[in-house]
C-alpha cells in the first residue's frame, strides 16, 4: 500500500484521527508524511522517541534514516513553510509525489531531500564522476580476465616449487591472453563500429512471432516467441539523457527555440546511427487524431507528448523494439524491448550508444548524482529496467498490495501496465528497479530477472491452486464463465473492462478452459483500446467508444460476423 498523501512511498504508519463529533478517520502514510503531518508537539515527540527505541532495539530496518526523521520532526515543529524551487514554482511534495524535477534548479532546490529519497549516503568513494563511472560502466570480470587471474596463480606455486619450464610456459599464455584482452577492451576504431553496427542489426532484425495480422497493429509488449503459458513477456529498458545548458522540457516561453535546437541535433545524429537505421520518423503533433490514440494505445507515446508547441519527434524500427522520443519526458529518451531475461543484452548495446552519442554533444551531469534525468529513479545511470509479466490468476486473489510490498523488499517497485484498479486490471504488471543510484547495471539486470522468476512461480502457483482446489476452480470457472459472457453478449465495455475481459481470456486459453484464441486478435485488441478514456461516463463520446469496443470484442471471440 501506498502513502496516500504523497504516492510514492509505502505506507508503514497507521493514524486515527478523531473530528469535533467523534467520528473517527483513518490514515496510512509513509514515515516522512507522517512526521510532516503531527501538529501536536507531544506526539510528535513521542513518535519519534518510539522510532529511536525501536532503532536501538534491533528492530525492523527504517526506510531512512533517523538523522533525516528529525530533520522532518524539526521541520514540524517551527512550522515551517513548504519547501519551493526558485526558477519553477514546485513544492517538495510535488516532487516527491511526482518523483521528477520540475527543472534543472530543482536539484539545488531539494539536493538534500533528494539524497534521503534516494536513501544512497553516497560515500565519496561510490560518487559519479561526471564523464564516466563504474555505475554507467560495469566492469565485472570476464571469462579471460577470470582465466588469467587463474594461471598468474599457477605461475606463482610453479616458480615457489622451481617448475621453471612450467612457469616459463605459463609466462607466455599470460602474455598472449593479456594482448588477447588488451585489444578486445581497446579494439580499433573500425573493429568497435563493425561490432556495434553487428549488435544494430541484430536487435533489429528480431523476428515476431507470427500472428497472422498486420504486425503494427501489434503493441509493443507483445511476446516474440509465444509458449504455454506465457507469463514474462518481455524485457524494457528505458535511457534518458538532457544536453548541457538546455532546461528540460516541457519548454516555455523563450525556451522554445532551445526546443527546436535540441530536436533539430538529436534527430540528425540517431538517423545517421546503426541503431536506427531502419527507423521511421513521426510527428505526432502533425498526426491525425486517430492516429494519435493509436500512437497512446500501443504505448509509443504518453498522452503528454502529443500537441506540444515545439518540436517533438518519434523513432521506432520496423520490428517496433526499438523506440525514441525527442523532447519528451527528457531531450532524448531510448527504450530497448527485448526477450525476459535479457535486459543486460540492451543495457550493453545502449552503452555503446552513449559511448558514440557522447562523441557529438555534451550530456547533462552532477558531479555526486551522475546523470541527470527528470525523474528521480533513473538518476544516476540514466537508465531503468524492468519486466513486462502477464498475471491474471494473482490479480483474481487481489493480491496488489502484498506484491508490491514484496518487491519493495527485493528493491524492485511493481504497478499496473494500464491501470491501478487491480482487481479489475488487464492483467499486465511492470517491475523494475526502485532506484537507479548505488547498484551496478549488471546487478539492476540480475534483480528483476530475479524477481520476475519469483513472481511466475507464484502465479504458477495461483493457476494450479485453481485448478486442483474445488473452491478456488468453481470460483474460477466462474470469472472465466462471466467474461465469455460479457464478450458475447454485452452492447457496453469500457476499454478498462475490455482489456480485464482479454486478460481473462488468455488465462482461460492457457488453463485449458477456452479453446486456443486467435493471439494475434487478442494481442492486437489489447493495443485498440484507448489509455485514458473520457472519465464521465455520461459522456457521448464515451459512450460511442464503449459500443464500439464491445462490437469489436464480439466480432473477434464472441462469433459475430462483422463490426456493422
Amino acid at each position: 500500500m501506498l502513502c496516500e498523501k504523497c504516492h510514492s512511498r509505502p505506507a508503514c504508519v497507521h493514524i486515527r484521527a478523531y473530528g469535533p463529533d467523534g467520528q473517527s478517520q483513518d490514515h496510512n502514510l509513509c514515515l516522512q508524511c507522517a512526521m510532516t503531518s503531527m501538529t501536536d508537539q507531544a506526539d510528535l515527540s513521542r513518535f519519534l522517541q518510539i522510532l529511536e527505541e525501536n532503532a536501538k532495539d534491533g528492530g525492523a530496518k527504517l526506510p531512512i534514516s533517523l538523522e533525516e526523521l528529525k530533520r522532518l520532526a524539526d521541520m514540524a515543529r517551527r512550522n515551517e513553510p513548504e519547501k519551493r524551487c526558485p526558477e519553477c514554482g514546485r513544492t517538495l511534495s510535488q516532487l516527491l509525489k511526482s518523483q521528477s524535477l520540475g527543472c534543472l534548479k530543482c536539484l539545488e532546490a531539494f539536493r538534500e531531500d533528494i539524497r534521503g529519497f534516494l536513501r544512497e549516503p553516497l560515500a565519496a568513494q561510490r560518487r559519479h564522476k561526471a564523464a564516466s563511472t563504474g555505475l554507467l560502466h560495469p566492469t565485472e570480470p570476464s571469462y579471460d580476465q577470470e582465466r588469467l587471474t587463474e594461471l598468474r596463480e599457477d605461475l606463482a606455486r610453479a616458480v615457489q616449487a622451481e617448475q621453471y619450464e612450467k612457469a616459463a610456459m605459463l609466462q607466455e599464455q599470460i602474455h598472449a591472453l593479456g594482448q588477447d584482452i588488451a585489444a578486445t577492451l581497446q579494439p580499433s576504431e573500425d573493429t568497435a563500429f563493425q561490432t556495434y553496427k553487428q549488435l544494430c542489426d541484430e536487435f533489429r532484425n528480431r523476428p515476431r512471432a507470427d500472428y497472422a495480422v498486420n504486425d503494427a497493429e501489434l503493441p509493443v509488449w507483445a511476446p516474440t516467441h509465444l509458449t504455454s503459458p506465457t507469463i514474462r513477456l518481455a524485457s524494457i529498458v528505458r535511457y534518458n539523457r538532457n544536453l548541457k545548458d538546455y532546461p528540460l522540457p516541457p519548454y516555455q516561453g523563450a525556451a522554445l527555440t532551445d526546443a527546436t535546437d535540441v530536436a533539430d541535433r538529436l534527430l540528425k545524429i540517431l538517423q545517421q546511427d546503426p541503431l536506427f537505421a531502419d527507423a521511421t520518423v513521426i510527428q505526432p503533433g502533425q498526426c491525425r487524431e486517430a492516429e494519435q490514440q493509436q500512437l497512446v494505445s500501443r504505448r509509443y507515446v504518453a498522452p503528454s507528448f502529443l500537441n506540444r508547441p515545439y518540436p517533438v519527434y518519434l523513432l521506432h524500427s520496423a520490428n517496433r523494439r526499438i523506440i525514441a522520443r525527442i523532447n519528451g519526458e527528457d531531450h532524448l529518451q531510448v527504450e530497448l524491448w527485448s526477450e525476459p531475461g535479457e535486459a543486460y543484452r540492451s543495457v550493453q548495446l545502449l552503452l555503446q550508444f552513449d559511448a558514440r552519442l557522447r562523441r557529438q554533444v555534451t550530456l547533462s551531469t552532477d558531479a555526486e548524482f551522475g546523470v541527470l534525468t527528470r525523474k528521480l529513479p533513473s538518476l544516476g545511470s540514466g537508465m531503468v529496467i524492468g519486466e513486462l509479466l502477464h498475471l491474471p490468476a494473482m490479480a483474481l486473489e487481489s493480491r496488489q498490495d502484498t506484491v508490491a510490498n514484496a518487491c519493495h523488499e527485493l528493491h524492485l517497485f511493481f504497478k499496473s501496465f494500464y491501470s491501478q484498479n487491480f482487481p479489475q486490471s488487464a492483467g499486465l504488471y511492470f517491475i523494475r528497479t526502485e532506484f537507479a543510484m548505488g547498484e551496478t547495471l549488471n546487478r539492476r539486470c540480475r534483480m528483476v530477472a530475479r524477481g520476475a522468476a519469483i513472481l511466475e512461480r507464484h502465479e504458477l502457483a495461483a493457476r494450479s491452486a485453481r485448478h486442483n482446489v474445488p473452491d478456488l476452480r468453481l470460483f474460477l470457472l466462474d470469472r472465466l464463465g462471466r467474461a465469455a459472457g460479457t464478450i458475447k453478449g454485452a452492447r457496453f465495455v469500457e476499454p478498462e473492462e475490455a482489456r480485464y475481459l482479454l486478460s481473462m481470456l488468455w488465462l482461460g486459453a492457457e488453463m485449458g478452459v477456452f479453446p486456443e484464441v486467435n493471439w494475434g486478435l487478442l494481442f492486437r485488441d489489447y493495443a485498440r483500446l484507448p489509455v485514458h478514456p473520457t472519465e464521465d461516463k455520461q459522456d457521448r463520446h464515451s459512450q460511442q467508444l464503449a459500443s464500439i469496443t464491445a462490437r469489436m470484442l464480439r466480432h473477434d471471440f464472441g462469433h459475430e460476423e462483422d463490426l456493422e
